[in-house]
């Protein structure tokens, strides 16, 4: 029976993908297709665009997202990083937006070489890092943090920073803010705050409200935004947990909105 299975998927392997059923080249859960289609409807009423649209939307989610990292420039600068990377059999380039970032072209692992242990760059999204841009942390500035989660947008707040002022990385999970701990330590990043809350409502966020500079709320999300990185997404999430989802989001965006000073700065920011 096992022969029988490998052997027909070895043949599906080979077949023109546009001979398959249009279902099985979506591989979209209905509910994701009918509202992708609504949306890409408003765009264009012609079916047969709608249709072409939606295909070369669901194609796309089965390419690997690129992996793309950011300068540490307490340890480098991205030409140093890059000559290291050559070095170390990585192929890479600039990212094309970002001004400390770097797109992987290669296989290899990154985490393997010695200018990563060096601290001298951290695997953090292009997207990721322009939020950071946008927040623009300066010196001697109070700034938040507020979901901090893997810490990478935590590190580029405090860079630009250069360990002056003051921020704060808040987190529900002990572990995340361990893991944080451990970046900040390699790169050579100094005074990060890490506090652990309970939720958007925890005492240790109300005694800042009204003290922040700039606020960073990389809000949780469904994760639909990223299936390039998690395909598994779009059959674990449930179309009814969205709008639970968005309730919450707007409370935790609530409680940040309201730790910022007179004229001071939010981004909020959603993969989905």
């Amino acid at each position: 029976m096992l022969q029988w299975k490998f052997v027909w998927l070895k043949f599906v392997s080979k077949a023109d993908p546009e001979s398959l059923p249009t279902r099985v080249r979506l591989n979209l859960p209905p509910w994701i297709e009918s509202m992708v289609r609504s949306r890409l409807a408003i765009i264009d009423s012609k079916p047969d665009l709608v249709e072409q649209g939606l295909l070369q939307f669901a194609t796309a989610l089965n390419y690997l997202a690129p992996l793309d990292l950011r300068v540490n420039l307490v340890r480098a600068n991205r030409d140093a990083v890059l000559d290291a990377l050559a070095r170390s059999g990585v192929e890479a380039k600039p990212t094309l937006y970002a001004p400390l970032g770097i797109r992987i072209v290669s296989t290899l692992s990154v985490r393997m070489i010695p200018a990563f242990r060096k601290g001298w760059f951290e695997i953090q999204d292009e997207g990721s890092q322009l939020l950071c841009e946008l927040v623009a942390s300066q010196c001697g500035e109070m700034v938040v943090d507020f979901c901090a989660r893997t810490g990478s947008k935590t590190l580029a707040l405090r860079s630009m920073m250069h360990s002056s002022g003051k921020l704060y990385a808040f987190d529900i999970s002990d572990e995340r803010l361990g893991h944080i701990k451990h970046k900040l330590e390699r790169s050579g990043l100094l005074n990060v705050r890490l506090v652990s809350i309970d939720s958007e409502h925890d005492a240790k966020i109300k005694r800042l409200v009204g003290k922040i500079d700039r606020v960073l709320v990389h809000i949780p999300c469904s994760g639909l935004g990223v299936l390039r990185s998690n395909p598994d997404f779009k059959w674990r999430q449930k179309q009814q947990s969205i709008g639970k989802l968005a309730v919450h989001q707007l409370s935790i965006l609530t409680a940040a909105s309201k730790l910022l000073k007179p004229g001071g700065r939010l981004v909020y920011a959603t993969c989905s």
